[in-house]
Formats: structure tokens, C-alpha cells, sequence
């Protein structure tokens, strides 16, 4: 099931005289489930051209979703959270993992986010080749 939690949860933390924003333990656990999920599929080294990444989210129907909606298999979801949000948490994890060296290679993609029968999220990158 996707989290709900993105990277907009965090706290102010006091360390000595200073301040800073840490994440709360709510984030912590979403990046901590996304690292060991998508550990097994991290290439063998990091893309390092442009990169096209598409992203599906797809969260359980809600209890009160009419049976004429649900019979459609699934419908966007147009509440929180917001779709940039989940997208920058993933990001960020798969970044960290070395799908690519940063995050500023991605030119191009789709996120989508619905509720539905088929719960889950869906991951689909390419490194882009120019055509002839």
C-alpha cells in the first residue's frame, strides 16, 4: 500500500544552539520500507544519462466509494497527498540507492496517483537514447 507520508513530514529539531529540520519517525519508516523494497532491483551501477521516470500510485478504495466507481477498476485520487510530494520521497530513496547519480537526470515521466483494486506503486524508468 503506498504511504501517505512524504517528505513534507518533518520536525525542528534543537541540537546544541542551533536548529534543524529532521524527519519525523512517520517519514523514517516510509524511507526505511522504500530502501529495503527497491534494494533488490538497484542496477549494477547508476544511469548516468537523462532519464525518463514513471511513477503509478495506487492506494486501496476508500469504505465509502460507490460500487459505480469501483466497478471501473480505479479512478484518479484528487486528494492528499499531494502527487509531487510522493514522487520527491521515491526520488530521493532511489537516488540514495544508485539507480542514478542524482535526481536532476530525470527530464521526463508520468505520476499518477488513483484509488483502485490493484494497490501498489508502479516504477518505470529508462535512461533516454536519441533516434535517429
Amino acid at each position: 500500500v503506498p504511504p501517505k507520508t512524504t517528505h513534507h513530514s518533518k520536525k525542528i529539531v534543537r541540537i546544541g544552539k542551533f536548529h534543524k529540520l529532521a524527519d519525523k519517525p512517520e517519514l523514517t519508516e516510509v524511507i526505511s520500507d522504500y530502501m529495503s523494497l527497491l534494494q533488490p532491483y538497484a542496477p549494477p551501477r547508476p544511469l548516468s544519462g537523462p532519464i525518463i521516470l514513471n511513477l503509478e500510485f495506487v492506494f486501496p478504495w476508500r469504505k465509502s466509494e460507490p460500487k459505480r466507481n469501483r466497478i471501473l477498476g480505479k479512478i484518479p485520487m484528487t486528494s492528499k497527498p499531494d502527487r509531487d510530494n510522493m514522487e520527491k520521497t521515491l526520488n530521493d530513496v532511489m537516488t540514495k540507492l544508485g539507480f542514478w547519480t542524482d535526481d536532476a537526470q530525470i527530464f521526463d515521466g508520468r505520476t499518477s496517483k488513483y484509488w483502485g483494486d490493484n494497490v501498489g506503486i508502479t516504477i518505470e524508468f529508462a535512461e533516454w537514447r536519441p533516434t535517429k
